[in-house]
């Protein structure tokens, strides 16, 4: 039906878009060590020039070495990290909700730091386990916290800050996600989830979507992601029933 059709086309639209915003998301993460490779590598031709390369001792040659495998090794983990987080592969695993949300943010760290934004978690006493679709998931909790960060880095203020609270109950666990960004305005809180909706200039990233991150929550968990705001901003509450499947 067209309906079938058009939600097909939104899928891959998103998907597309989402690939997009892993690129960007590597690029950033990227800049700082290759960045920081390039002054080692123009302070270490600085002393050759000043000097005879025999004068330089080799333990200096040794310690610019081992910064720059230190740094490269950050790349490589980088890579590994956004592929684990964006592949499309459904693979069901146990895993820890609280490593996986330090994971997905530590991949965005850079990001929210650049902007002057602090994070903070609140996790359970308890190990959090959980079986499920981790990489799913991962996808979900990266597009919040991307969205919330576009909305604060357009804030000229101090103390900006995200924080995300894990609770769990008898038969569920709830990821909380809030900012202090002054919420979501009330003529389109009830519409954030559409397909098509977005807020954001068309120049920049959607991410996998809020109307793609409620139909992973629904079809693959079996969850409920909803959102409201606060007298802080948005809160974006991510409901998954211990038991996956019935």
């Amino acid at each position: 039906t067209e309906q079938v059709q058009q939600a097909n086309i939104i899928e891959q639209q998103n998907r597309l878009s989402a690939m997009g915003d892993t690129l960007n998301n590597v690029a950033h993460q990227w800049r700082q060590p290759i960045g920081a490779i390039n002054n080692i590598l123009n302070d270490l031709e600085f002393d050759i020039e000043l000097e005879e390369l025999e004068a330089i001792p080799s333990e200096d040659f040794l310690s610019t070495s081992t910064k720059i495998k230190k740094l490269t090794k950050f790349l490589s983990q980088t890579i590994d990290d956004f592929k684990s987080i964006s592949n499309s592969d459904k693979k069901l695993e146990i895993f820890s909700i609280e490593e996986l949300i330090k994971e997905t943010y530590a991949l965005i760290e850079q990001n929210y730091k650049k902007d002057a934004i602090t994070f903070e978690f609140i996790g359970l006493d308890t190990e959090s386990s959980y079986n499920g679709y981790k990489r799913e998931l991962g996808q979900v909790l990266l597009n919040i916290l991307n969205n919330a960060r576009d909305i604060l880095s357009e804030q000229e203020r101090n103390n900006k800050r995200v924080w995300i609270k894990l609770i769990e109950d008898a038969s569920t666990f709830e990821i909380l996600i809030e900012d202090d960004a002054g919420g979501i305005p009330e003529v389109i809180l009830n519409r954030i989830f559409e397909p098509y909706f977005t807020t954001k200039h068309e120049s920049m990233g959607t991410g996998i979507g809020l109307y793609m991150s409620q139909k992973i929550i629904k079809e693959n968990f079996n969850g409920i992601l909803s959102a409201k705001n606060s007298d802080k901003g948005a809160v974006f509450s991510i409901k998954l029933p211990k038991k996956l499947h019935p």
